[in-house]
């Protein structure tokens, strides 16, 4: 025999929103609301300078002789400067979350809206990061995660004057611990890699690493709106809404590669 009974409705402490991803290793700046930044932005950057090498220590910047002599084309060529500085350009996108209501005595507010946000965001976050540092990426040969993570930060090393960032899903990550691939970083709050490059654990699937430079996070604030119920022509209604959402425009420095990774940490034959 079963006896049915109304339920008490309680309330309990709100659960800790998910830490790590993108948010945690990128440069985020905010910006208040009606900044114009939130319709794009961009900046310029040397550290994707490419500099060089030069053994003719005789002759100056202005390709003349050290001692006044006539000008003549060193072995190696005269220097090569790079005509200006790297532009990095980004787009906005809005991450949000809300709630409509429709049964009697429940009412959706704009708080709660704000909360639901808070929980997804990262997430949120972290897709269309991903996305958009595969985005026109070049290619990575990959194989496991040990071999992925050796081959990106050689390229890092060789095109790159930062820190750089790897995107890597979370299941490879905890792939990476238990192969001791990565350290955590209890200063700064981020997973990196024995080199010291960032590691951006996504809320991805995908068998797949991602290298970039800096990532920067322009950040707008939580902007909330909320409807009350509408009744429509036809005699249907739409119920109470509330809204909660935030821009973001991502700027990735320099670089962008991407290659298959899979949960290993050994080298193959």
């Amino acid at each position: 025999m079963s006896i049915q009974s109304a339920k008490k409705y309680i309330d309990v402490a709100r659960v800790t929103p998910q830490g790590g991803g993108v948010l945690s290793v990128a440069n985020v700046i905010d910006f208040n609301a009606g900044d114009n930044a939130g319709l794009g932005a961009e900046y310029q950057t040397d550290a994707c300078a490419d500099g060089g090498i030069w053994d003719e220590f005789c002759y100056a910047v202005d390709q003349n002789l050290c001692q006044g002599a006539a000008p003549t084309p060193p072995v190696g060529g005269y220097k090569q400067l790079d005509e200006q500085p790297d532009l990095v350009e980004g787009e906005p996108f809005a991450v949000y979350a809300g709630v409509e209501c429709g049964s009697p005595g429940e009412t959706p507010d704009e708080d709660r809206a704000r909360t639901r946000l808070g929980y997804v965001e990262s997430r949120q976050v972290d897709q269309r990061v991903w996305v958009e540092a595969g985005a026109g990426s070049s290619a990575l040969t990959g194989g496991s995660l040990l071999q992925a993570i050796a081959e990106a930060e050689d390229v890092a090393a060789q095109e790159y004057g930062g820190v750089a960032t790897l995107l890597i899903p979370r299941s490879l990550v905890t792939c990476g611990y238990a192969g001791d691939l990565f350290v955590w970083d209890p200063l700064e709050g981020v997973h990196k890699t024995h080199q010291g490059t960032l590691v951006a654990n996504v809320a991805v699937s995908a068998e797949e690493i991602r290298l970039t430079g800096r990532i920067t996070l322009m950040r707008g604030p939580v902007l909330t709106a909320s409807a009350p119920e509408t009744n429509r022509p036809d005699g249907s209604c739409d119920p109470r809404r509330a809204l909660a959402e935030r821009i973001y425009v991502p700027l990735i420095e320099c670089m962008k590669y991407a290659g298959p990774a899979t949960c290993g940490v050994s080298v193959a034959p």
